[in-house]
């Protein structure tokens, strides 16, 4: 299993704070339904991208 961390080995932040959460959630609701879906959806599941592209209807 691996580590959870917030910074790669390089420095660079991982994951949103708070604020960005948030400015994230508004632009995202500015979008189309479709966009604003995704974008929702990796935000409140905290999902990979790679994960999302994957969720159809089927699944």
């Amino acid at each position: 299993m691996s580590d959870m961390r917030l910074y790669d080995t390089a420095g660079n932040q991982l994951c949103l704070n708070t604020e960005e959460r948030a400015a994230f959630l508004v632009v995202a609701r500015r979008k189309p339904v479709r966009d604003r879906t995704l974008c929702e959806t990796l935000l409140f599941t905290g999902c990979r991208p790679s994960e999302l592209l994957e969720i159809t209807p089927a699944r």
